[in-house]
Formats: structure tokens, C-alpha cells, sequence
């Protein structure tokens, strides 16, 4: 993310949302909210990321916006 950062004037990155009920990799409702070991093993490889996790992730400020399933990241917020 800092590289993309670093070459880039503006971004716009989206990512699946951690909070929307349905996992949108294999569809299944509510197993990502789950402890890691109760979770099918398809899931071991997905980190899904909430507003505050995803923010963390740039190194400048961005505007997240939630549209149900993904998070879209906007920056630079000027």
C-alpha cells in the first residue's frame, strides 16, 4: 500500500467489508465472524479487514465509504 502510495497522486482501493454478514469470497453467511478454529479451513487464507484496519494500512489520511459489501478507500484527503 505504501509503494501505491508513494507513485500514485490519488487512490482508490477497494476491499471486501469484515462487518457485511456474507463472506464474499465463498459466500457463506456469517462463518468469518466466527473464532479462527470454528471457521471452514476455505477461510484460512482470507484476512478480511473492517473501516479502522483498512485505514491503518496508508500511510496518509483516506476517506472510507461502506457500500454494504466492500470498503472503498479515497485519498489523498486533502
Amino acid at each position: 500500500m505504501h509503494e501505491l502510495c508513494r507513485v500514485a497522486r490519488r487512490v482508490f482501493v477497494t476491499t471486501p467489508n469484515r462487518w457485511f454478514p456474507i463472506e464474499v469470497h465463498t459466500l457463506y453467511p456469517v462463518v468469518h465472524w466466527l473464532p479462527r478454529g470454528l471457521q471452514p479451513a476455505r477461510l484460512d487464507e482470507i484476512e478480511l479487514l473492517g473501516p479502522r484496519t483498512f485505514r491503518g494500512l496508508f500511510p496518509y489520511p483516506v476517506r472510507i465509504v461502506g457500500r454494504g459489501a466492500t470498503l472503498t478507500a479515497i485519498g489523498p484527503e486533502r
